[in-house]
C-alpha cells in the first residue's frame, strides 16, 4: 500500500526532539500509513530555536537529522516559484477577509500552512489554533491541540 503525504509542523519536531510520549506514540502510529515531508520553513524555526539557546548549537542540529532519520522524512520540500505564488494568494484572500491573522508574528505559520495546502496534504501540529485561518488546510490529527 502507497503512503499518503502529511506535511510536519515545527510543534511536532519540538515533541519529538524532547521525546513528548504523546507525539512519539502518535508518530509511530502514523508512519504506518504516511510519509513525512517538512518545509524548509519548518526545519528554519527548528534550528533557529537550537541556535537561540547558546548551549545546545553543536546538539540541536545532529539531533534534527536524527529525528528526520527516524521519521523516514527524506526531503525537505521546496519553496518554488509556484508555492510562492500560493502561498501569496492565500494570504492575501485571508487578509481580504480577516486581517487580525495576516500579520507579521503568522507569517511563518501562514507559510507553512498554505505550503501543506498547495501540496494537498494534511498538517500535523500541536498549535492547530495557528493554523486554522487557512483555507482547505486539513489536519492529520482532528483532536484539540494536546498543547
Amino acid at each position: 500500500m502507497e503512503k499518503k503525504t502529511a506535511m510536519l509542523c515545527t510543534s511536532i519536531l519540538i515533541g519529538l526532539f524532547n521525546k513528548d510520549s504523546v507525539v512519539v506514540e502518535k508518530s509511530f502510529a502514523y508512519c504506518k500509513d504516511y510519509e513525512f515531508k517538512i518545509s524548509p520553513l519548518v526545519y528554519y524555526e527548528f534550528l533557529r530555536g537550537a541556535y537561540n539557546n547558546s548551549d545546545l548549537i553543536p546538539k540541536k542540529p545532529l539531533d534534527m537529522e536524527r529525528i528526520m532519520f527516524k521519521l523516514g522524512i527524506k526531503e525537505i520540500t521546496k519553496f518554488d516559484r509556484a508555492t510562492a505564488q500560493s502561498c501569496a494568494y492565500l494570504w492575501a484572500m485571508m487578509r481580504k477577509n480577516n486581517k487580525s491573522s495576516c500579520d507579521e508574528e503568522n507569517d511563518i505559520d501562514i507559510l507553512i500552512g498554505a505550503t501543506a495546502s498547495f501540496m494537498q496534504c494534511p498538517i500535523w501540529t500541536l498549535n492547530k489554533k495557528h493554523f486554522l485561518n487557512i483555507p482547505e488546510l486539513e489536519f492529520l490529527d482532528e483532536e484539540e491541540d494536546i498543547k
